[in-house]
């Protein structure tokens, strides 16, 4: 395979692909370099026949902490460039399925990213938390999608405390499919994609587009999230997570 990357991984075994976000030292916090590496890998695997099932993961201890806030909001036109692709989540207008298998910390983005995903494992160490009203900004995948998943008492308090939750919490709230001991994750993970390369990839194709089609708000989380990266209270929560000090908001 030819297609290199910087801030992820794309690893391609008996038909199944394995794409890593890879900026361990990080905490695999999203760039607009990963956004748009993400993108190519995606239409890449898109034109690979023999592709079946990508499987989603983290490079070191973390699946994906959110947005890269040293970098997140530097540029405002180019944040705003950035945003559009919210219109259309990748893992959700790509046609194959995706499974996440969540190694450790999905917050912000990389909770976002998991539920784009169509089967979520997660380890018993991973932790999940959609922080984006601590930073004065927003979850904008989460606004849309988090309620049909659990519910909307559950998701409005999640996405209005930042609350951290465990794999079994998230487990119990129909959030991930499974939770397994961290050394079977990667296992656990192939022997699902195993399982749906052994269906017609037309009907996998069908169930993905017919149960996505009910998902809507793509423009409306959008421009929520253009708005709010304007606010002072935006440029605060940013200050104050770098600092590591509690926010003072003032709704402006």
């Amino acid at each position: 395979m030819d297609t290199v990357f910087n801030t992820v991984r794309l690893d391609v075994t008996d038909a199944i692909a394995v794409l890593t976000l890879n900026r361990p030292d990080k905490l695999n916090t999203v760039t607009a370099e990963m956004g748009r590496e993400l993108e190519e890998a995606l239409d890449f695997l898109r034109n690979q026949d023999e592709v079946g099932v990508v499987i989603l993961t983290g490079a070191g201890k973390a699946f994906c902490a959110g947005q890269d806030v040293n970098v997140f909001g530097a540029d405002p036109t180019g944040t705003r460039k950035d945003l559009e692709r919210l219109k259309r989540p990748p893992f959700i207008f790509f046609e194959k399925p995706v499974i996440a298998a969540v190694n450790g910390v999905a917050a912000g983005a990389g909770a976002d990213f998991v539920l784009m995903c169509d089967i979520i494992v997660a380890s018993d160490t991973a932790r999940f938390s959609f922080p984006g009203a601590r930073l004065g900004i927003a979850c904008p995948y989460a606004l849309i999608r988090l309620a049909e998943e659990i519910g909307r008492a559950k998701a409005k308090e999640l996405l209005m405390t930042g609350d951290w939750i465990s794999a079994e919490e998230a487990l119990n709230l129909h959030l991930i499919n499974r939770v397994v001991p961290a050394a079977q994750l990667m296992e656990t993970a192939f022997e699902m994609a195993l399982k749906i390369k052994k269906s017609a990839p037309l009907s996998v194709k069908a169930v993905k587009e017919s149960i996505n089609r009910t998902l809507s708000g793509f423009e409306y989380s959008y421009e929520v999230m253009v708005d709010l990266t304007k606010t002072e209270d935006s440029i605060e929560g940013k200050r104050a997570f770098l600092e590591k000090r509690d926010s003072v908001f003032k709704g402006r």
